[in-house]
């Protein structure tokens, strides 16, 4: 039985799901803030608002501790919610709170990564923690359509209602790995969720093929909408948009067409689909680059290019964009770009 659940990234995603973990599963949740962030949770008395599209409102009382103490008790349930460029750095205080004694590595911690490029992010974890047996984390990997917006710090307007998908990558493994019975229990607390329509995706090679579909969506627009300062439909509705989406897609073929069952011109065209229908949105990595923030890129494209090494393959369109994109930002924090 899950008895509580600490969150990290307390943006939109994470604090909507934080939300109804306390008020759909009556489950402890602590959020992990910094400084300022904490400070201004206690001046709402602990208290976090969510609004619907039908302007009713709900309320919960959540525990707050600071994000970079490593002092507390253990951490048994994390939900990972920051950008993906962030995660590593964010854990690391952490560390200590998340891996177990070797010589007792039966009880781990489970990290459910729920934010954009988790196949990355999971992928490089697996290099800092240990194994499950030797007393690291189970993870869960997840993603989610609902569209949730912060009016204020600790006010979530919930405004579009989706879905929300999670799997074990560990499904299906032989030997039944330790933990077995953590992972299950959080995945009976999620199912309990119904305001966020949670699912549990098997077998796993299905969530991950949902995932690679949205990574191959995102790593031709992301980049593509950066670099020419535009909306989604700047690019798809364009000829040469869409010539240049094919390029991506040509490499992303090579690289994780099979996974997909995808060709390029099926890859372009589910591209140039979705992005169309979202023609008037401007993508994370567009309004990032344009505020000289720092990038999920290594996560989305970059895993790409990895995965693409670990075949053999050269990818010189994917280290193009990254290449491209990582000059734009700069120009940008250095006041370069002319008007």
């Amino acid at each position: 039985m899950v008895e509580g659940i600490h969150v990290l990234g307390a943006g939109a995603i994470g604090l909507l799901h934080a939300h109804h973990v306390r008020t759909c599963a009556n489950v402890a949740v602590t959020l992990l803030l910094r400084p300022a962030a904490l400070r201004e949770f206690e001046r709402c008395n602990r208290t976090l608002t969510v609004t619907d599209n039908t302007g009713s409102e709900s309320r919960s009382t959540l525990n707050a501790e600071p994000a970079h103490n490593s002092t507390f008790e253990r951490i048994e349930t994390l939900l990972v919610s920051t950008k993906a460029h962030e995660t590593q750095t964010a854990l690391a205080p952490l560390l200590p709170r998340l891996i177990r004694p070797p010589s007792s590595p039966s009880n781990p911690s489970v990290i459910l990564l729920i934010q954009n490029g988790a196949l990355g992010v999971y992928d490089h974890l697996l290099s800092t923690f240990p194994s499950p047996s030797e007393g690291g984390p189970r993870f869960l990997l997840s993603m989610t359509t609902h569209g949730v917006t912060l009016r204020e710090r600790f006010l979530a307007s919930h405004a579009g209602k989706g879905v929300t998908v999670v799997g074990d990558p560990l499904e299906g493994e032989t030997p039944c790995h330790v933990g077995q019975h953590r992972v299950d229990e959080v995945l009976s607390l999620l199912q309990q969720l119904k305001g966020l329509n949670v699912g549990v995706v098997s077998p796993f090679r299905e969530l991950r093929r949902q995932l690679l579909m949205k990574l191959m969506i995102n790593a031709s627009m992301n980049p593509l909408t950066a670099l020419f300062s535009c909306t989604n439909g700047g690019i798809a509705d364009s000829i040469l948009g869409q010539s240049l989406i094919s390029q991506v897609c040509s490499e992303l073929a090579s690289i994780i067409g099979d996974d997909l069952s995808m060709d390029t011109a099926a890859m372009k065209a589910e591209t140039v689909r979705v992005a169309q229908f979202n023609r008037l949105n401007r993508n994370s990595m567009e309004v990032d680059v344009s505020k000289g923030r720092d990038l999920e890129l290594d996560y989305i494209v970059g895993y790409l290019c990895k995965l693409g090494e670990r075949k053999g393959l050269h990818t010189p369109v994917l280290k193009f964009l990254m290449d491209a994109v990582r000059l734009k930002l700069e120009t940008v924090r250095e006041n370069k770009i002319i008007h």
